[in-house]
């Protein structure tokens, strides 16, 4: 029987082999989720860089091409 500070009855105390475990446990699960937030960063990036490069790319095409066309043929 195990008893606390205020002399209640408890539950028997954490092995430190469990509490080691269970810290292990957690810093995965906050790496992982960073790295997710991560990567999930990145991806919304790359996709507003691509949309954004992909519209100025038509917009100088469009500029460029009558003039293009007209000295390839």
């Amino acid at each position: 029987m195990w008893i606390d500070s205020a002399g209640e009855i408890t539950s028997r105390p954490t092995h430190p082999a469990n509490a080691v475990f269970g810290g292990v446990v957690s810093a995965i699960g906050v790496l992982c989720a960073g790295a997710t937030l991560l990567l999930a960063t990145w991806f919304a990036v790359r996709g507003l860089t691509w949309r954004s490069n992909s519209r100025r790319w038509e917009r100088e095409w469009a500029r460029v091409e009558p003039q293009w066309r007209r000295t390839a043929r």
